[in-house]
Parts: C-alpha cells; sequence; structure tokens
C-alpha cells in the first residue's frame, strides 16, 4: 500500500485531505510542520508528499532535497493558494512533481497522487523511461525558471546534471570572435576564464595546464546563444542518445532564454489589483497588444470577454462599500475557475473585468462566457456572512480576428457587446458584431 506524507499547516485542511486520501485505499501520515514531517520521514520512508509550498524563498526545494536523504525515492505534490503562480512555477522549477491549487477537492488530489505514483513504478520497471522522466523534468525546470538574470547558469546546471559532469563552464561570442566566460558551475572564476581564452586550441599542448587538468570537454551548442563546456562527463555515457538528450535539453534552454528575454519588460511592469489579487487593465492591454501581433503573423486566435458584474452599485448602496469590496473578490475567484490558467484575468473597472483566452476562436470564446454566466448566476456571495446575495453578469465577446486585427478595435467591439447584454435585461451574453 503507498503511504502518503501530507503536510498542512491548517489543521481542518490536513484532516480534510487526509480523509480524501485514506478513503482512496492509501496509507496517510500527516504533520503540521516540515521538521515534524521529517523526523516521520526518518523513521519511515512515504512515496509522495503532499504539501503546502508558500510564496517564499525555494521552500519546495529545501523541503525535497531533506526528504529525499531520508527517502530517496520520494516525489512532492505541492499545495498552491490561488492567486500565487508564482509560488506554483517555483514549485515545479525546484523540483515538486506536480501541484494543485487549493481548496483541493477528493477527485483532483486522488488523480495527482495516483498518477505520480504510477510514473514512479514505471521509472523502476522501465529505465529508460525513467531517463526520459528525468529529462523532461529538467526541461520543466528550465521552463519554469526565474527572471532573464541567471538563465545561462541554470541551463548550465541542468547540462551538468544530466550529464553527470562535475563542471562546466558557458561561452558567448565576445569582440573580435573571442570568447567571454559567462557561466560557470564547479570552477573557480580564473579556470573558467582560461577555458574561454584557450576555446578553439586544437592542441593539448597550448591549454594552460589548468586547462589541461580538467580533460576533453563534452561540447554542447545552446543555438543561437552559448557554448556549454562539460567536463568530467564518462567516456562511456558520450554516446548518440546522451548527445541528443542534451541537444534536446539545450534547445529547451535556449526557447526558455528567449521567453524570459521577451518578457522581462512586460514582468517588470506588470502590476496586480490590491483588491481583487487580478491583473491591472494595462497589463492586459500588454498581454493583448503582443497576442494580437502573433495572429497577425498567422498564430492561434485569441478571444476577449468583458464581464460586468449586473446592479453592483446596489450591492454598495445597500450594504456599503466594504461589503461591495468583499463580494468583488468572491467575484474574482469565481471567475479564476472558469477559465484555464493560461488565460489572463484583470479587473478593468469597479465592476468590470477582462479576459483573454488564448488559442480560443468565437465559439470556444462565446461557451466559456456562457460558463461564467452560469457559474454567477447559481453562486450565492458571502454565505460566511450571513447575506447570500445572488449576483449575475452580462458578458460581451469578442474574437481575434473576427471581430477586429488590433488590440483597440478587439476591446471596443467587446464594449460593444457588453452594452448590448446590458441592454438585454441583463445576465446575458453577447457575441460582436462581425
Amino acid at each position: 500500500m503507498a503511504r502518503i506524507l501530507v503536510l498542512e499547516g491548517d489543521t481542518f485542511a490536513r484532516n480534510l485531505y487526509c480523509e480524501y486520501l485514506r478513503a482512496e485505499g492509501f496509507e496517510v501520515h500527516a504533520e503540521p510542520d516540515t521538521a515534524l514531517a521529517l523526523a516521520a520521514l526518518a523513521r519511515r520512508a512515504a512515496d509522495v508528499i503532499v504539501a503546502k509550498v508558500g510564496t517564499g524563498e525555494p521552500y519546495a526545494q529545501a523541503l525535497l532535497g531533506e526528504a529525499r536523504r531520508r527517502a530517496p525515492r520520494v516525489e512532492l505534490i505541492a499545495l498552491i493558494e490561488r492567486g500565487s503562480p508564482d509560488a506554483a512555477a517555483r514549485a515545479l522549477r525546484d523540483g515538486a512533481h506536480d501541484y494543485l491549487l487549493k481548496p483541493v477537492t477528493r477527485p483532483a488530489l486522488a488523480l495527482a497522487v495516483r498518477r505520480c505514483l504510477e510514473l514512479a513504478r514505471l521509472g523502476a520497471e522501465r529505465p529508460q523511461l525513467a531517463r526520459e522522466l528525468t529529462l523532461y523534468r529538467h526541461c520543466q525546470a528550465l521552463t519554469f525558471a526565474g527572471g532573464p538574470e541567471g538563465v545561462a547558469e541554470r541551463i548550465a546546471h541542468a547540462l551538468t546534471e544530466h550529464a553527470g559532469a562535475h563542471a562546466a563552464v558557458v561561452l558567448a561570442p565576445g569582440e573580435h570572435g573571442v570568447r567571454e566566460a559567462i557561466a560557470r558551475v564547479g570552477l573557480a572564476r580564473e579556470v573558467a576564464l582560461k577555458v574561454a581564452a584557450s576555446f578553439g586550441e586544437t592542441t593539448r599542448r597550448g591549454r594552460p595546464a589548468a586547462v589541461r587538468e580538467l580533460g576533453e570537454p563534452l561540447q554542447v551548442d545552446v543555438p543561437a546563444r552559448w557554448t556549454v563546456l562539460l567536463y568530467g562527463v564518462k567516456e562511456t555515457r558520450t554516446s548518440g542518445p546522451l548527445r541528443e538528450e542534451l541537444a534536446l535539453l539545450a534547445r529547451w534552454g535556449a526557447t526558455a532564454a528567449e521567453l524570459l528575454g521577451r518578457y522581462a519588460e512586460a514582468g517588470a511592469a506588470e502590476s496586480m489589483d490590491p483588491l481583487s489579487g487580478l491583473y491591472e487593465a494595462r497589463y492586459l492591454e500588454r498581454v493583448l497588444d503582443e497576442e494580437v501581433a502573433r495572429v497577425g503573423e498567422g498564430g492561434p486566435p485569441l478571444a476577449v470577454l468583458l464581464v460586468n458584474v449586473d446592479g453592483f452599485r446596489g450591492v454598495n448602496d445597500l450594504h456599503g462599500h466594504l461589503t461591495g469590496g468583499r463580494v468583488l473578490v468572491e467575484a474574482s475567484r469565481v471567475l479564476e475557475r472558469c477559465v484555464r490558467e493560461v488565460d489572463v484575468i484583470a479587473r478593468v473597472g469597479a465592476d468590470e473585468f477582462a479576459v483573454v483566452l488564448l488559442h480560443t476562436d468565437a465559439a470556444g470564446a462565446r461557451g466559456a462566457a456562457e460558463r461564467i454566466r452560469r457559474a454567477f448566476e447559481s453562486h450565492l456571495f458571502l454565505v460566511r456572512e450571513g447575506l447570500d446575495l445572488r449576483l449575475t453578469v452580462s458578458v460581451g465577446v469578442a474574437a481575434c480576428p473576427a471581430h477586429g486585427r488590433s488590440a483597440g478595435v478587439l476591446m471596443r467591439a467587446a464594449e460593444r457587446a457588453v452594452e448590448q447584454a446590458k441592454a438585454d435585461a441583463k445576465n446575458r451574453v453577447a457575441l460582436a458584431d462581425p
């Protein structure tokens, strides 16, 4: 029977997750903090850790590292608070097998644990599959890396670990064809500089002694960017399959570096609405500009939804602005549950939200809008406060390129559509005129 360790500080949530997992037939042990969880692992290994992960430093990496000293094969499923996308990305980058957004349902938790256990079983039975899964995780870590700073070093670390090397130097083109050492793993800076200075030297005699002592490197090119020299790779491992895997990892790293550089400015400029925890309008505008441009270059379609809360002013007038603010926070959570994680949601007005739906045409966007409308129609707001408020929304739908080929035209089309929906007695979805 698989053994699951639940690490959750909230007593109610901890007991609930244990109840879910026991009902699914797992052996479960739970602890409220990291020290007690690690002590429990030292006494008896677990197959999977289900743990709440915060938004601070690389907690998942530290937890997993300590846990695997006690139970080498244990995997981590991170529990993430909604509205914390950075925590989810960081957990995956730091080695988590999967993540779940809280509040966690029994089916979602059971599916994540069973999938984790099944992959572990297949990896144990098929070494090649285990190696491919390891490669996938290295790629995943690069995809969910932090900012563009240090990306070359992160790529070097991934290549070094996958190749079983003990050192690496990342070389970038410099002036007059001279290579520069921009990152290193397992080497002093002085040695890395000597490696760069002697790069291209065809004879061992022409290299400094410190470089000769490293042995012959395995060279991996990160397309259109850098050259990575890996030292200490065993000759038995420099076969075709390893080279192919390292080339794949290097290509993945190049893509990650490009995307990180492309969105660095947008990421620095993005701001969150302090009330709802959603993006503000200017970040949505930036994303929409970029995605509309992609459509113009032959990319996939996209759509915009404008969601207006019907009668919200009456909530403020009757119950006050503080209650109105709590309604908007709850409305944000309802909206988040209705769309995909890849979609972008922003609060663009006092009682209005906008959603950019990626890879979605007009028909798909209308379906998403209906899902949102029904969710609001059936939801009771502020139940814990004893108010049981019912609210509806009017939704305007505009798709690119069907209703516009620029961000401004698309937004205006969606605005006209939401005005039409409100004019038609509200609680409606309206598609923009072609």
